[in-house]
């Protein structure tokens, strides 16, 4: 067997050096040289963010608070659950009650975690932080000026109809109510 079979338990790539290519508020993009895992030297060029968390608002009637808004990057319209990156020196839990009340304008009594995932990890070092809120109670929050959002509610079935249609395409979005669905599943609630 090769040695890299014997290596994947274990960090298989050298960091040689570390530069910032390009930063502002949101993110770093960073270019590392590296010695590759086959033994070549190259380089490796990556996003740095903050940890991001994502809100599942679930009401008593077993449905989910959807927000709606144009995404510049791929120039189409999405329907996502509310998600936004953590501010410095803030606590998941704290950016997950915020971006709730930014979103949509709702506060929750009871919050979950449900489970963590990493976004495009070939390419981005984000973690997203999945929160379920319950018991949720409308409040007046304070809108970010670079988003505009139309919100609305969707059943499971509803949510799986979109999926499989295409009409919910936002990758962080279905892999955070697949990790609902096992966290319901294992809570024996739904």
């Amino acid at each position: 067997m090769s040695p890299y079979f014997y290596s994947i338990m274990k960090n298989p790539w050298q960091k040689i050096s570390s530069k910032i290519i390009y930063k502002n508020q949101w993110l770093k993009f960073i270019e590392d040289k590296v010695i590759h895992p086959g033994g070549n030297k190259g380089i490796y060029s990556y996003i740095k963010k903050l940890p991001a968390a994502i809100i599942i608002p679930l009401t008593k009637k077993k449905e989910i608070y959807f927000v709606g808004q144009w995404r510049y990057t791929i120039n189409k319209y999405s329907w996502e659950l509310p998600m936004g990156t953590a501010e410095k020196g803030e606590t998941l839990l704290k950016s997950a009650k915020r971006e709730l009340l930014e979103e949509v304008n709702l506060k929750a009594k009871k919050w979950n975690k449900v489970g963590t995932f990493y976004f495009a990890n070939g390419a981005l070092s984000q973690s997203a932080h999945v929160y379920l809120a319950r018991d949720l109670s409308k409040s007046e929050g304070i809108s970010d000026d670079t988003e505009s959002f139309r919100i609305k509610k969707l059943t499971f079935s509803q949510i799986e109809k979109m999926i499989e249609e295409n009409k919910i395409f936002d990758s962080d979005t279905i892999t955070a109510y697949y990790k609902l669905k096992l966290f319901l599943k294992n809570e024996n609630i739904k």
